[in-house]
């Protein structure tokens, strides 16, 4: 949202919401144990929004995005 390059992830890839929901293996375990669907439409529904407000925090993604 800020018109500016998105940071770039320690693998390489570049940080995006599509990456931390249903691409990234690092955070796949944090994912299934937040409750968070890997398909991103599910992922962002509103009544998922608790389970991605906790996966946030738990991974301390917060501080990235």
């Amino acid at each position: 949202m800020k018109k500016e390059d998105p940071p770039i992830y320690a693998s390489g890839t570049l940080l995006s919401i599509k990456h931390i929901i249903s691409e990234c293996r690092s955070f796949e375990m944090d994912r299934l144990e937040a409750g968070v669907p890997k398909i991103m439409a599910e992922a962002l529904h509103p009544d998922n929004i608790s389970h991605m407000i906790t996966f946030i925090i738990k991974t301390n993604i917060i501080n990235s995005l």
